[in-house]
């Protein structure tokens, strides 16, 4: 197998697992097909892809809450002040 092949078989598997969506944002269109005059004046072809393929976040509101504080500060007024990111447990 020369290195052309392999390299053409993979990018045909690798596309085979992903999903094309072709858009505009400054026109404002999309399509599924690569055929510009295809385009819809509308972003659903991208939003469907979207709830198609990517799963749903697992509901986990019973678990307890994280807080990983990235700054630390003090203000005269308000006082000691942590800036962070909320995560579940």
């Amino acid at each position: 197998m020369s290195l052309g092949t392999v390299s053409s078989s993979l990018v045909q598997m690798t596309t085979s697992l992903i999903s094309v969506v072709y858009a505009s944002a400054i026109n404002g269109t999309s399509s599924l097909s690569d055929d510009p005059a295809d385009q819809e004046a509308t972003m659903a072809p991208i939003f469907d892809t979207i709830i198609d393929h990517i799963p749903a976040p697992v509901d986990n509101s019973d678990e307890p809450l994280q807080f990983q504080v990235s700054l630390l500060t003090h203000n005269d007024f308000v006082g000691r002040i942590g800036i962070g990111r909320v995560s579940p447990w």
